[in-house]
């Protein structure tokens, strides 16, 4: 079987569709679980030793997006080496690596779009936008902001479990422009995906070429997000 993004035959590695460190806070520090809980009353809730995975690349493809990874992990929960400033929606963070940052965003919503696994099959960016994704990750081409731009919004701190939550991808329109949105880590991601020729009015909040990305806080609208998953978990009688 080919590897998804060079297509050469090769051994496929067991690659995660969301970053594993993403998952991280999920985990049962005794037993390395966490519990999957769905809003379809058909689905039991049961769970996972391991964030949601297939086998889709091949060892070099994954060390490459492993490197973008390895970058992100510590700009998002660390901070170290990284400039801050207060803006006024959120934290600004500066001197970020534009290629590297802007191609881990890249590779997750990708990711989502190749894969197989019911719980990314709303992510769907037809053959025109999956394959162009597919060959900017594999010549390391993160083009520029406005190409699957993405808006980050810090998860409300409504209790102390919003840390150890991950909302799969839910495909919306926004202004019109066709977008998915996720959250994990803490983070809600927010992808745009739409013609060159029309730039939504959120591009201003996309990393930019300069190495800048605003954090965004919207309390009331983020919460309203959460509140709309958990009417549907108590109405399945999943949630007290």
């Amino acid at each position: 079987m080919g590897c998804a993004l060079c297509g050469r035959k090769r051994d496929l590695c067991k690659s995660h569709i969301l970053s594993e460190f993403l998952y991280e806070p999920l985990y049962d520090k005794v037993l390395h679980r966490y519990n999957v809980v769905s809003t379809d009353p058909k689905v039991r809730s049961f769970t996972r030793p391991t964030g949601s995975y297939e086998r889709l690349l091949c060892e070099e493809c994954e060390g490459l997006i492993g490197s973008w990874e390895s970058y992100a992990k510590p700009l998002l929960y660390g901070g170290i080496g990284f400039g801050w400033a207060r803006g006024p929606h959120g934290p600004i963070i500066h001197d970020i690596d534009y290629s590297r940052f802007k191609l881990f965003q890249m590779s997750m919503l990708w990711k989502c779009h190749v894969t197989t696994l019911q719980d990314f099959r709303c992510v769907d960016l037809g053959p025109k936008h999956g394959e162009r994704l597919r060959s900017m990750l594999l010549a390391s081409n993160p083009g520029k902001p406005k190409d699957y731009g993405c808006v980050l919004f810090a998860a409300p701190k409504m209790t102390n479990c919003t840390d150890k939550l991950i909302l799969l991808p839910e495909r919306l329109k926004i202004d019109g422009q066709t977008s998915y949105i996720l959250m994990a880590g803490q983070i809600f991601w927010i992808y745009f995906v739409f013609s060159p020729a029309v730039l939504p009015p959120q591009k201003d909040y996309f990393l930019d070429a300069s190495g800048t990305l605003p954090i965004l806080i919207n309390d009331e609208w983020t919460s309203k997000y959460l509140a709309k998953y958990a009417k549907q978990l108590k109405a399945t009688g999943k949630l007290d």
